[in-house]
């Protein structure tokens, strides 16, 4: 099965949209706000340069803008779309579901590759990502949904946040390119589906019912991983923080934004000790 490619939406993609693009012969496109703080635009890329806000007329309204512009750079000669999305954020719990829908209109075979938020990302983005899985489960259900709360059994002890993300990413990479060099194989159609219910069954798969989905992050309690994961950065944070304050302070170039952050920080962690919750 030829012209294969592969999307990956929303800002936290990115990690998996670099470690595809080093692969030879793959389609890998990119759909997010920006790139990088330093205004690059890898190949390949729709940047969004509207800002969403809570209206669903007016998002849907900015999305049709871009309808032109994804056709073109992501859709023509498409045969198969892979649609990897981490939930939760604007742009990917949005477009993803929008992205989707078009791939269907024009006929083309869509796989969604969705990442659920880890619990202590806050309720806002769970619940994004609830109501957009919600939405695509209505388009397609070829859907594979990845539960990164599923993935914190394999972390150690006290892992950094961005070393959970990246170790999430990297698992989601490699099993799009497992899929990718499948889907280039004779007959690949037909098995297909059975290749999908394999995936659905590893371990840090999240259950495709949405209700089940919506349990899960209902049942969110496990404080040991939520306090191993977000307390070295926030103790991190605080110190490096702390460090900046006091510097600036003999300086009398002190912002009052920073003694409020630092704050901030303090009473989180006071919290989390106290109750093993983040709020």
């Amino acid at each position: 099965m030829k012209n294969i490619k592969i999307i990956c939406v929303g800002q936290g993609s990115k990690n998996i949209f670099c470690e595809l693009e080093k692969k030879e012969n793959i389609f890998v496109g990119y759909l997010a706000r920006k790139y990088d703080n330093k205004g690059n635009i890898p190949k390949n890329s729709v940047i969004i340069k509207e800002r969403f806000y809570n209206n669903p007329e007016i998002v849907q309204y900015k999305m049709e803008k871009y309808e032109s512009e994804i056709k073109k750079t992501f859709l023509d000669g498409a045969k198969v779309l892979i649609v990897v999305s981490p939930l939760g954020g604007t742009i990917g719990s949005n477009f993803a579901p929008y992205i989707i829908e078009l791939a269907k209109n024009e006929g083309i075979l869509t796989l969604p590759f969705l990442v659920l938020p880890f619990g202590f990302e806050g309720s806002t983005r769970c619940n994004k990502a609830i109501q957009a899985v919600k939405k695509i489960k209505k388009i397609n259900d070829n859907s594979v949904i990845f539960d990164k709360e599923k993935f914190q059994k394999g972390l150690e002890e006290r892992t950094a946040c961005k070393d959970a993300f990246l170790m999430v990413n990297k698992i989601v990479a490699g099993i799009v390119e497992l899929l990718t060099e499948e889907l280039e194989k004779p007959k690949a159609e037909q098995n297909l589906k059975s290749k999908i219910d394999e995936i659905r069954h590893q371990e840090y798969m999240a259950d495709f019912d949405c209700e089940k989905t919506v349990t899960l992050f209902e049942m969110k309690k496990d404080l040991d991983n939520i306090k191993r994961i977000i307390l070295p950065d926030i103790d991190n944070y605080i110190s490096e923080l702390n460090e900046i304050t006091e510097k600036l302070k003999k300086r009398n170039k002190c912002s009052h934004r920073l003694p409020l952050l630092l704050a901030y920080l303090i009473r989180q962690k006071e919290i989390i000790d106290k109750w093993g919750m983040n709020f």
